[in-house]
C-alpha cells in the first residue's frame, strides 16, 4: 500500500486516535467480555512512548503504541479502523515496530491480547509471533528479532 503514510502521533491526533481505536475494537467488545478500554492513557502514550499512525489522504486508519521495557519493546496496542481492516495496514505497522525495536537494540517484541480474539491471535502467529503464556483471558506473545 504505497499510498499509506506512517508518522509519529502528536497531541492534536488524540480525538481521531480514540475514534480509530473504538472502531477497531467495536465488534470484539460487543462479542467478548473482559476487553479493557484501550483508549485510556493515550495522551500519556503520545508524550512518553512511541505512537505511530497510518493514514491515507490525511485520514487516520491505524495506530500502533509501543512501550519501551527492559528486555523488549512491547506492542501495547495495534488498532486498524473497521473500514481499513484486511488491507495490510496492521502488517505494515507491525513491520515498523520490528524495525524500531531493532534500531533501539531490542532482541524481541512482546504483547498481550485477549484469549477470545482468535483472528487477532492468528494474525500475530502469521507474522511469526509465539504464544508464551496464558493467564485467564490474557494471552502473552513474543517475537524474537
Amino acid at each position: 500500500m504505497t499510498d499509506i503514510r506512517l508518522r509519529a502521533a502528536v497531541p492534536a491526533d488524540l480525538p481521531q486516535l480514540v475514534k480509530v481505536i473504538t472502531s477497531a475494537y467495536a465488534a470484539e467488545r460487543a462479542r467478548l467480555s473482559g476487553i479493557p478500554d484501550v483508549t485510556e492513557g493515550l495522551d500519556a502514550h503520545i508524550r512518553e512512548d512511541i505512537v505511530q499512525l497510518a493514514e491515507r489522504a490525511e485520514v487516520l486508519l491505524g495506530v500502533i503504541v509501543l512501550v519501551r521495557q527492559e528486555n523488549a519493546l512491547m506492542v501495547a496496542n495495534l488498532a486498524v479502523s473497521a473500514q481499513a481492516q484486511g488491507t495490510g495496514i496492521g502488517g505494515q505497522l507491525m513491520r515498523l515496530a520490528e524495525t524500531m525495536a531493532r534500531e533501539a537494540g531490542y532482541g524481541r517484541l512482546s504483547l498481550r491480547t485477549h484469549v477470545g480474539m482468535s483472528a487477532t491471535r492468528r494474525f500475530y502467529a502469521g507474522l511469526g509471533w509465539v504464544e508464551t503464556d496464558l493467564d485467564g483471558q490474557v494471552v502473552c506473545m513474543q517475537k524474537s528479532l
